[in-house]
């Protein structure tokens, strides 16, 4: 059986008031996005009183998506340097904005960190051009691991990197409504990121 979906209100838009558009993000129970909703599966509460809903329409929000390069628990726990994830980092991101392109350059952002030891280093702010984030990339050279202070514990610096990536999210909001996603590189890791997950199902 399929659990349950969801629905969530991601913009309210009432610049030609009185008639109010509110868009919503629906997906299944498996997290797939529902694309062709019929208004009579929906139903629209205002102050515990039914609002009628004269229309539903497909429309375009765009997402904002966060990349988190990690050099996970270190490279003498995992055997991975963080130059070796930059690189294959490096390829996926810049086939995201340039190569498909996933990326529409129109209306999606894209955002860039990478976490060099216990400091997290922002490659890129939030961007909507692909020629920008591309140069970003390209002449992004990474520390050597040599000089990257030991974790106080396992996962102490992935969860730094997924904190910073929240806080982008959530201290630059985007009133268009995008939906917002962070995409995580990392080696490996051992780390407890229940608060992180708590924090990012709020956003």
């Amino acid at each position: 059986t399929e659990p349950p979906g969801s629905l969530r209100i991601t913009r309210i838009d009432a610049s030609a008031f009185p008639e109010v558009g509110v868009h919503v993000a629906a997906r299944s129970g498996r997290g797939r996005l529902l694309e062709d909703l019929d208004r009579m599966q929906l139903r629209l509460t205002e102050d515990g009183q039914d609002v009628p809903i004269e229309r539903v329409g497909r429309v375009t929000c765009g997402v904002r998506v966060v990349f988190v390069v990690d050099v996970g628990d270190g490279a003498l726990n995992t055997g991975v340097h963080l130059a070796e994830v930059v690189q294959i980092a490096r390829g996926h991101m810049t086939e995201f904005v340039a190569g498909r392109p996933w990326m529409d350059p129109t209306i999606d952002e894209i955002a860039v960190l990478v976490q060099e030891g216990e400091a997290t280093r922002e490659v890129v702010g939030f961007s909507t051009s692909p020629e920008s984030i591309e140069a970003a990339l390209a002449s992004y050279s990474p520390p050597g691991d040599g000089g990257f202070a030991r974790a106080g514990e396992y996962g102490e610096w992935t969860h730094e990197a997924l904190s910073e990536a929240l806080d982008a999210i959530e201290f630059s909001p985007d009133p268009s409504g995008k939906l917002a996603h962070v995409i995580l590189f990392t080696p490996g890791v051992r780390a407890n990121l229940v608060d992180i997950a708590e924090r990012a199902l709020r956003l």
